[in-house]
């Protein structure tokens, strides 16, 4: 995950002391819930904690973006199960219904299949319609590389694109 960063409650209480004192009053009302669900349970209210203890305290900015959020979103199925299944397990044990999976971005073929129809089309009639469901299948096209019938009406459809977007 990209947001792990932890961040010293020195440097909040020498420049944001008003935000720091809300981060302590959410972490403490959180460690109140957590207690409640597993009591004396302190081993989990320490890796829980927003407040990482130790020689120097820490933010950690991902678990209050967890415990502030109503939901928290891997952006592959795969990081979806790290999330749930290691880092963040405990929150999950907390909160399953906050875990969820929206895939980021756009894939290869959906990208094609609805941006260029025209494309699509070509591509179809060579190799068949279910690359759209299997970017594997797109490997079929390497057979047409150097055929100069299908490079000629690549490069049509290629020239009729760039036609309408300058239109």
């Amino acid at each position: 995950p990209e947001a792990l960063e932890r961040w010293p409650v020195k440097l909040f209480e020498k420049l944001l002391p008003r935000l720091l004192e809300i981060i302590y009053r959410i972490n403490a009302e959180f460690m109140t819930l957590v207690a409640r669900k597993w009591p004396g349970d302190s081993d989990r209210l320490r890796r829980m904690s927003i407040i990482e203890e130790g020689d120097y305290k820490q933010i950690r900015m991902a678990y209050l973006g967890i415990v502030g959020s109503y939901s928290v979103n891997g952006v592959a199925a795969l990081h979806s199960h790290l999330l749930t299944e290691g880092l963040f397990r405990d929150f999950y044990e907390l909160w399953p219904h906050k875990f969820n999976n929206k895939t980021n971005g756009v894939t290869p073929r959906r990208w094609i299949a609805h941006a260029n129809p025209a494309m699509t089309a070509l591509i179809s009639e060579k190799i068949g319609s279910d690359w759209v469901s299997d970017l594997g299948q797109i490997e079929k096209l390497k057979t047409l590389a150097n055929n100069s019938e299908f490079q000629k009406r690549w490069l049509a459809v290629k020239q009729q694109n760039k036609q309408r977007l300058a239109d």
